[in-house]
């Protein structure tokens, strides 16, 4: 087995469907999350490790910068992508045929309790974030 990349990616994740074959990745100084299209992957169209940082690449999801994790669900046909920032959790769904990216759904602004000083206070923050994940998924 060989490697894609020589960048590191704090998190990757492989999307396939019938409509759908995308690697979905965060990287980079501002920990923004990626959308790579895996044709090239199976085509094998680049020859070089540092090509596939930009000879796959199809979108940066400029609107994930900061993103602390994400997570990706499925339900039914539908797939979500969910980004955790500092201040705020994204919520977009996959547009399939013309669009082919994904597309805001909701945003939710949280409050700036992860400095609390109380420490209830502060798990009852993590626990909220969590099942949002959950159910996303």
């Amino acid at each position: 087995m060989q490697p894609l990349s020589t960048r590191r990616y704090l998190q990757v994740d492989v999307v396939e469907g019938p409509t759908l074959e995308i690697i979905i990745s965060r990287s980079g100084k501002h920990d923004m999350v990626c959308l790579h299209d895996m044709s090239t992957i199976k085509d094998g169209t680049f020859r070089k490790k540092k090509k596939f940082d930009t000879g796959s690449r199809i979108k940066k999801l400029k609107d994930t910068k900061g993103c602390e994790v994400y997570t990706v669900g499925r339900n039914g046909d539908h797939v979500y992508l969910t980004v955790v920032k500092p201040k705020s959790i994204l919520v977009l769904k996959w547009a399939p045929h013309p669009f082919k990216k994904f597309m805001k759904m909701k945003v939710n602004v949280l409050l700036n309790l992860h400095r609390s000083a109380d420490h209830q206070i502060r798990r009852s923050y993590w626990t909220q974030i969590r099942i949002l994940l959950i159910l996303c998924r």
